[in-house]
């Protein structure tokens, strides 16, 4: 992040906000063309749930 001249919590933002759209975007596209539907809305699931559990972590990793 530092290439971006980002530090601190923006820094942490930044990550955590486009670490979450693929996964979710993932999700919805391979649910839409009907390729393993359940899997793929239970692995959004749990991704989310692990990201909600490390979250604590990662505010508290130091950033630049």
């Amino acid at each position: 992040m530092l290439t971006l001249g980002l530090s601190g919590d923006v820094a942490r933002t930044v990550v955590l906000e486009a670490a979450m759209p693929s996964m979710v975007t993932a999700g919805a596209l391979t649910i839409a063309h009907g390729l393993a539907p359940r899997l793929a809305a239970a692995l959004v699931g749990c991704g989310l749930l692990l990201g909600l559990l490390a979250l604590p972590l990662w505010a508290r990793a130091p950033v630049g």
